[in-house]
């Protein structure tokens, strides 16, 4: 019984990461989608008839879904503390402002891809295919729920080059303490260098040629 509650909670220590992830993925792509529904609902013909450039519009919407999956993700992790206390060590607080801009970088990593996605669709239907293939592949084909080195080779390659594992590596070495931290940050860094301005440059050029 008590072997049983230490693999329960060792787990949850692994998982917890992999929790804070899901919960920006979630986030990020519910405000991201706003870019998609109101392109093709016709409300950004109203939106673009003020004094506003589209670049910054898709720029601010990527900035505004990083933000809110930042704040929705602080409380689930902290609630995780209260629901099972002792998972992690007394410095939390340190460790909570130093994931802070952490967090927000991998959000911005995470609505920076999912804008770029829906840059090249064009209606609900293929909406709907797209998401029902892609979310739930970045979700399991990471570490989310299992390490990398437990899985077959192929899936390992798959994970490797998944944002949603860089961004679970780089929570997992500020919460846990385990591995180090240049490597899934400069990754993410990177990550967000390159699909940032994507995400703006595809979007910008859909909107201009759909309105």
């Amino acid at each position: 019984m008590a072997r049983s509650g230490i693999v329960e909670r060792d787990y949850l220590l692994f998982f917890l990461p992999g929790y804070a992830t899901l919960s920006l993925f979630s986030a990020v792509n519910g405000v991201v989608q706003g870019i998609f529904n109101e392109r093709i609902g016709g409300m950004l013909n109203e939106l673009l008839s003020c004094p506003v450039r589209v670049g910054a519009y898709v720029l601010a919407k990527l900035v505004f879904a990083a933000s809110v999956a930042v704040m929705q993700t602080l409380v689930l992790i902290h609630g995780a503390f209260l629901l099972v206390p002792g998972i992690v060590s007394s410095d939390i607080g340190t460790r909570t402002v130093i994931l802070l801009p952490l967090l927000f970088l991998g959000a911005m990593l995470i609505s920076s891809m999912i804008a770029c996605i829906m840059a090249g669709i064009t209606n609900i239907r293929t909406f709907i295919v797209v998401a029902n293939i892609v979310n739930p592949t970045l979700t399991y084909a990471s570490s989310v729920f299992y390490p990398i080195e437990s899985v077959p080779r192929w899936l390992q390659v798959l994970a490797q080059i998944n944002p949603l594992t860089w961004c679970v590596e780089l929570v997992r070495a500020v919460l846990l303490m385990e591995g180090g931290i240049l490597i899934p940050l400069g990754r993410v860094a990177v990550g967000v260098l390159i699909l940032a301005p994507a995400a703006v440059v595809l979007n910008r050029w859909r909107i201009l040629h759909t309105t």
